[in-house]
Order: C-alpha cells, then structure tokens, then sequence
C-alpha cells in the first residue's frame, strides 16, 4: 500500500495472528500506533518489524505488552518523528535495534531500559547521539549501557 492510509488495526493480532516478518516501505500518509487500543494485543507472533518513510507523525508509541516476540526492530527514515516511547514490557525479546536517519529524534526512549535481552544497538546518520551515548556522560547512556554492541555511525 503505498501512499494511502493504514488501518489503525493493522498491527491488531486478530487481523493477523500469524505473520512473523512485516516491512513497510513508502511514504504512507499515517501509521498511529498510539491510537490503536491498548487491550488489542499487538501482533504476538511477529518477529521482525521494518519501518522506512512509514510516517509523518511525530511520536511513535510501543504500548506495553506490545510485540511479545519481537527480535528484530528498525526505524529508518521517519523524517518527522520527535518522539518515540516504549511502555514498559513492550518489546521484551528485542535483541537487535537498528535507527536510521531519524533526524528529528531527540533523544532515545526511557523504555529502553527495559529492553534486558537488546544485544546490538546500531544508529546510523543521527549525530546528535554521538554526544548523547558518550559512556559514562551522555543523556542517553544510561538507557543503553546494559547493551553489549553499540554503534554509531555517520
């Protein structure tokens, strides 16, 4: 579906309780993951989730509970997103997360924290986290530093 608006329960288990690979690709005019319902579980199956130009919303949301298998998550190219929230017990398999050129993204999401089994951390094209991930001082580290693999790259 390209430039066309997205079901807001799309990402609902019961339109698809057995898909386990989802990209999205294109510049689709909405995809409001913070207006789905809470108590819809979020597509507990899925494995790997790619956004790429998905959205032209500002903040993107990970309810809690959200994506219970989920190993696999990358945000690119979301030019308008300011914000992005992980709710507590989102995402609780999430080995690998992969952000690029989020340019607007200020700063990661407190619900990282929470993300105890997130072994590789890449971002790519976002330099405002160079300073933000520094060990020990930046803004962010301390969301990341339980993460074995991080890299930043230009």
């Amino acid at each position: 579906m390209g430039g066309e608006a997205l079901p807001a329960n799309i990402l609902c288990s019961s339109n698809h309780p057995h898909l386990r690979y989802l990209q999205l690709w294109g510049p689709l005019e909405r995809l409001h993951m913070d207006n789905i319902h809470h108590d819809a579980p979020f597509l507990p199956n899925l494995a790997s989730l790619f956004l790429a130009m998905t959205s032209r919303g500002e903040r993107l949301v990970f309810p809690k509970g959200g994506f219970p298998r989920l190993q696999y998550l990358s945000l690119g190219t979301l030019q308008d997103l300011e914000e992005w929230r992980v709710e507590e017990g989102a995402m609780p398999c999430l080995r690998e997360l992969r952000l690029w050129y989020c340019n607007k993204l200020r700063m990661l999401p407190e619900g990282l924290r929470g993300l105890t089994q997130l072994e590789i951390l890449t971002l790519y094209g976002m330099q405002v986290f160079h300073k933000r991930m520094q060990k020990d001082i930046g803004d962010d580290y301390y969301k990341i530093q339980h993460v074995p693999s991080i890299q930043i790259e230009a």
